[in-house]
C-alpha cells in the first residue's frame, strides 16, 4: 500500500479521515479547468474527492479507503499539477 511519502508534500493527512490539498489559482477559470481533469482522473479510478472550488482556489478531500485508492488519486492529482514526489 502507498504511503503519505509517495505524495507531494503539499497534501495535508487529516487525522483517519484522508488527505487534502489547497491549490492556488489564478483564476476561477483556471480553477474550473483543473477541476475537470481531478473529475476525468477520478472517473477512471472509480474512486471520488470533495472538491472546492472559490475564485482563487481549489480544495481537494480524499477519504482514506482500504484499497489504497486514495493514495492513488493523490498521486494522480500531483501528476497533473506536474509537482514532484517527495520520495
Amino acid at each position: 500500500m502507498n504511503t503519505q511519502d509517495d505524495l507531494s508534500l503539499q497534501w495535508a493527512e487529516l487525522e483517519g479521515e484522508g488527505l487534502e490539498r489547497v491549490i492556488n489559482t489564478d483564476s476561477f477559470r483556471s480553477g474550473f479547468v483543473l477541476v475537470g481533469e481531478v473529475g476525468k482522473t477520478a472517473e477512471g479510478l472509480g474512486y471520488f474527492p470533495e472538491v472546492k472550488l472559490s475564485s482563487d482556489k481549489v480544495v481537494i478531500s480524499i477519504p482514506y479507503d482500504d484499497d489504497g485508492l486514495a493514495h492513488q488519486l493523490a498521486q494522480a492529482i500531483d501528476g497533473i499539477l506536474g509537482d514532484a514526489t517527495a520520495a
